[in-house]
């Protein structure tokens, strides 16, 4: 890796707002602000004993009922996201006792039907990983069951009047679930008819779950289902889809990244993240500490009870990210990685009458194991399909598996500005975000007592086919002097 390091940024980034340049701020983006809509994207696999396959029904059950709940009391006058759902710890300390008497009453009443265990045992004989459109056509089958069955209890609780039907979905819900049951087995003849095609099941049901947000797309349309109410369609039409991509967050902790480069050079880069060479890219200097490449940051590394953050300087890691045809795949039952001890034994790998799974490792992360889980989570942060490799991409990659970083502020680092080299104006960059720029780096300098600073202006090469950089030599910071032309 060569010494330096870039980050493209537009005008209004550095000069808007939030004053990147001048506050040396270095902001690490949530997943879904990134604009590669397949960031973090892990390949996960389920596969494991009954055990855990129960305690995953179990936790559905729980997570579904909760947001039940919220759908009864609140209706449609209060959005129902997944915030809201304790996808984490179904139990959390904050529940009161009516509530946890009530969400179990809705838990043994679902599983009080054996359709579910005789589903959750022959999963479990599976001969091949179950991937994500399947689980996902389990989960909708027992969602039939688990919503007539949870409307019971809070009618019979007086959350909810009456639904209507209750009693025909639930039988209608338990034969169409032995039929799911039996599809399991025939599943695995058909995998061992066609053992020279290993994705022949995930086709299979990745054409049934289109089918079925098939129909529920024909039913919004002839309004059987009314698609202004967020809410409800939250609950009883996108649960299953939802649930699947939200206990992800089982496995490894939320993460937030900042983007580097390794080359200014890509004129498609320049035009995405450069705002369409609008905006410029700064260089900065990075070090080396044994093998990786470090850039010197002050962040959040710490909470006070009373104070709230701590901040400290560190040299953070700078990732390079990978490119390649597939995603790195994921054992969801033995990489639960962002559970307590308690929480993992009581609601995963253990079962109600105290069986231990095949997937337990033990309880807490013996040090090899947790050494792997962390190199796993890298490899899953850092790398992208190869459709992407143009962007040659460094990153910054921030988790929170103790700290809670989900409030923005709590995810703004400071760079030390001798760190930064200079600057690169981008081929369109105006003159007027040029000379603001300029302003605040010749403050700087003056603070900093820095004569080094360069400015650069990019141009397209002929010769090379390429974006290059040819440095403003007569743009001097001067101590003492307003930067000027000499």
């Amino acid at each position: 890796m060569e010494d330096y390091i870039y980050r493209f940024r537009s005008a209004r980034s550095l000069l808007g707002e939030y004053q990147e340049l001048r506050n040396q701020s270095i902001y690490f983006a949530k997943l879904e602000e990134l604009n590669d809509p397949m960031e973090g994207f892990k390949d996960i696999f389920w596969s494991g004993d009954d055990i855990v396959w129960s305690n995953l029904f179990r936790h559905y059950i729980q997570c579904m009922t909760q947001a039940f709940f919220f759908l009864c009391i609140a209706q449609e006058e209060h959005d129902l996201t997944w915030d809201l759902i304790p996808v984490l710890d179904t139990r959390p300390p904050l529940l009161t006792n009516e509530l946890r008497i009530l969400f179990d009453e809705a838990l043994s009443e679902v599983l009080s039907h054996e359709e579910l265990n005789e589903c959750a045992q022959r999963i479990a004989a599976r001969s091949h990983f179950v991937r994500r459109n399947e689980l996902e056509y389990y989960l909708r089958n027992v969602h039939e069951l688990a919503i007539p069955c949870v409307a019971k209890v809070m009618a019979r609780r007086k959350v909810h009047p009456p639904f209507l039907g209750v009693d025909e979905s639930i039988s209608a819900a338990k034969i169409k679930l032995a039929k799911v049951a039996q599809s399991a087995h025939l599943v695995n003849l058909i995998e061992e008819e066609r053992s020279n095609d290993e994705h022949a099941s995930e086709r299979l049901f990745a054409s049934l779950n289109v089918a079925m947000r098939q129909v529920a797309l024909i039913d919004k349309y002839n309004g059987v289902f009314d698609a202004s109410r967020k809410n409800s369609n939250f609950v009883f039409l996108n649960f299953p889809e939802g649930y699947v991509r939200n206990i992800e967050r089982l496995v490894y902790p939320d993460w937030y990244t900042a983007c580097f480069t390794k080359d200014f050079k890509n004129s498609a880069v320049w035009g995405t993240y450069g705002d369409r060479h609008q905006g410029v890219c700064l260089k900065f200097r990075v070090k080396s500490d044994g093998e990786r490449h470090v850039l010197k940051i002050n962040r959040v590394c710490g909470r006070n009870s009373v104070s709230g953050p701590v901040r400290s300087v560190v040299q953070h890691p700078l990732l390079p990210v990978v490119y390649q045809s597939k995603f790195v795949a994921i054992d969801f039952f033995r990489s639960l990685g962002s559970l307590s001890a308690p929480v993992l034994n009581r609601d995963w790998h253990r079962s109600q009458d105290g069986r231990v799974s095949i997937c337990d490792f033990g309880g807490d992360f013996p040090e090899e194991k947790r050494s792997a889980f962390w190199k796993d989570f890298e490899v899953g942060a850092t790398t992208k399909l190869n459709d992407w490799w143009y962007e040659q991409e460094y990153r910054l990659v921030l988790h929170g598996n103790v700290l809670d970083f989900s409030e923005p502020a709590s995810r703004v680092a400071n760079y030390d500005f001798a760190d930064l080299e200079g600057i690169i104006f981008g081929i369109n960059t105006i003159d007027e975000d040029k000379l603001a720029i300029m302003k605040i780096i010749d403050e700087k300098c003056q603070e900093h007592r820095r004569e080094d600073f360069k400015f650069y202006q990019a141009y397209y090469s002929h010769a090379t086919g390429k974006i290059e950089a040819v440095e403003l030599s007569h743009l001097k910071v001067i101590l003492g002097k307003a930067a000027r032309a000499c």
